[in-house]
Order: structure tokens, then sequence, then C-alpha cells
């Protein structure tokens, strides 16, 4: 075990008209597609930060069809100074005024014109389109920063084609690999159905739905005998409280310390988490997809080139991240237990990490 000091932080993301950041559909409705297929890069495009004298040079180099590179300047930034990275061999980029974003394929032809507000990546053959945005300023003095208002939002392919007009459905996260066409809606509670422009229903699954009924029918009956176990990932990261007078200090626990000295401790939030007084608790169910990430240490090597793409990024569309938040309520006071989980290549859940307060009232 070892003494980790936690930094306790937030991050908030405002918007209006927010969309999902989330190549190959079919039609098959036969399940729930649990193996998404994850698309080889062709290392067709490359992108660039280079150091000058004048300060960074960042840019596309896109191998077209003739062997020739095109160099590409007008670079989508997702953050401040983050340059865009190519997933499922499309890249986007800015128009040359900055204001409107479109997308090359790997052979660097312009396949979604710049015409929209923001485009998010592609993930299985489809992305999000939002158009006619109000960009605008929040924040203050030096903490100012752009947002994007308004807008609609649509799903294309990536021929520039749309699939549905209205995808405006904010905070809301889609498994894109789900998707199933239907001539009716899916009725099923934690699928998600939009009318495609072609008549047929687009079903996707929703993921904090999926993972509610995860919890309820499959993770927290298990806890009953132990089962809960099996869920474990080999390297699962155990994190405990320290009852001391610091607020955030945690001890490390590997899973064969944990199961051996701190096991009560785990099982204590699970009983919590199934008492019939729902006063004591309350359970929150999140989907992980803003910098979503597992700890590097917890995947086996052989396994970091699925899970992680080129730039050693967590593949959060094809492996979505949840957490479990199970909180002890005390009056207005509440303390915090986190189990998270991702989704392994096998369409099984693993649980990778836990974090205990030890403190309970």
């Amino acid at each position: 075990m070892k003494k980790v000091l936690s930094i306790v932080g937030a991050l908030v993301v405002l918007g209006v008209g927010v969309f999902l950041y989330q190549q190959y559909f079919g039609e098959s409705n036969q399940g729930y597609p649990n193996k998404p297929k994850v698309v080889e890069d062709s290392k067709r495009i490359r992108t660039f930060i280079d150091e000058t004298d004048e300060g960074l040079d960042i840019y596309y180099l896109i191998k077209k069809e003739d062997g020739t590179d095109l160099r590409v300047d007008n670079v989508y930034y997702y953050d401040v100074v983050a340059p865009d990275y190519a997933n499922e061999n499309f890249i986007r980029f800015r128009d040359d005024k900055q204001e409107f974003v479109g997308l090359y394929n790997d052979k660097g032809v312009v396949v979604i014109p710049p015409t929209y507000s923001a485009l998010s990546k592609v993930h299985n053959g489809m992305l999000y389109g939002l158009k006619d945005a109000v960009k605008d300023n929040i924040g203050r003095n030096g903490d100012r920063h752009s947002v994007l208002l308004g807008g609609t939002t649509v799903l294309l392919n990536t021929k520039g084609e749309v699939l549905i007009e209205d995808m405006d459905t904010p905070n809301v996260s889609l498994d894109m690999f789900s998707l199933k066409l239907t001539d009716e809606p899916i009725l099923e509670s934690y699928y998600k159905s939009y009318k495609g422009v072609n008549g047929k229903y687009y079903n996707f699954v929703e993921l904090e739905k999926y993972f509610e009924d995860f919890v309820k029918n499959d993770f927290l009956p298990s806890t009953m005998d132990n089962k809960w176990e099996k869920y474990l990932a080999d390297k699962v990261i155990t994190d405990i409280e320290i009852k001391n007078e610091n607020v955030g200090d945690y001890m490390r626990y590997t899973k064969d310390e944990m199961l051996q000295t701190q096991k009560h401790k785990i099982v204590k939030a699970f009983n919590l988490a199934t008492d019939t007084n729902e006063e004591l608790r309350k359970l929150v169910y999140n989907v992980n997809d803003w910098v979503a990430s597992v700890d590097e240490e917890v995947i086996e090597e052989k396994d970091k080139s699925v899970y992680m793409n080129e730039i050693g990024e967590w593949r959060e569309a094809e492996f979505p991240i949840f957490e479990l938040n199970i909180k002890e309520v005390h009056e207005r006071q509440t303390r915090s237990n986190h189990f998270e989980f991702y989704r392994n290549k096998k369409g099984e859940m693993t649980l990778f990490k836990i974090t205990i307060r030890a403190n309970y009232y």
C-alpha cells in the first residue's frame, strides 16, 4: 500500500445547446453489439506541433492518393491550444476566418465543407454537427473564454449527408456503436430513438440509463454474496480515506491488499446502497465522457493499443467509462464513495477504481 494525497477540484462545463462528442454502422437489429469495431488508423493524417523562433507551428499533413502531402494550416482546436487528431481516419479543420468547421478524409479530400459552427469526432461513421450557433464570451477578466450558444444539432455521415435533422438532447451520452435502424422506435428503457430523414428510426443506447440498469440488476445484487469481485480489474486501484485531521488524505491498496484488509469498508458502502431506507443514501450514475481516461497502470501493456489511440487517449466512445457514486446522506450533508467502471473489449463491465470515504456519519 502507499499513501496518496488527493487534490480535490472541479471542472465546470457551461453551454447552451450542448452536443455530444461521440466506420461502420449497419442495419442489424439483433441484440446490443457490446463489442464495437475499432477502426484501424491508416496513418495518413498526422498532426504536427513544431517549435520555431516565432513560436509554435501547428498543422496537419495528409497523404494524398498521388503520394504527396497536403499541408493544412487551418487547424481545429478542441481546447485552447489542443489541436485535433484523426479519428476513424477523418480530421476536423477550420475555415480561413476560423469561424466554421469542416472535415477532411485521409486522402486530403474535404468531405464536409466548413459550414458548421462545430463538429464532433467521427464515431461509427457518424458525427454531430452544430449549425447556426452564436459565439459568446463568458467568464471574467483573464478567465474569459468562448462558448457556442443555441443552434441546432444534426447527425451526419462522413459524406456530409444529414441522417437526423434534430439531435438536440443536451447532456445525454449515446453509444454510437449501438445503433439499430427500425421502422418503429425501440421502447426498451435505455434506448433513445430519433426519426431519420429516411423515415427510419435511429435507436441508440443511452449510456447513463444503461449503466443504471447494470448497477440495479447486476452489480448491486452481486454484492449480496461476494460475486461482485468478478468485476474487479486485476490491477484495480482502491483509495481509502485516512482518519486524520486532513481532508483528502488516502491510502492506496492493491487488489490483494484491499480484499485481505479493507474489504469490510467496501462492503459497508454496498450495504448502504442496498439499504431499504433510501433516506440514508443517494445513488448517482455518471458517464465520464469529458476527458475520460483509465489509469494506465490498470491496463495490461498488451491491451493498451486496444483501449488507447495513437496519442495515448482513451477510446471513450468504444469503451465508455462509468461511475457509481454511493452517497451517504446525513441531514444536509453527504459523503461520496466512488466506483468507476469501463466496458471492456469483451463488452463486459470492469471495476477499475474504488474510492471510499472512511469517516461515515
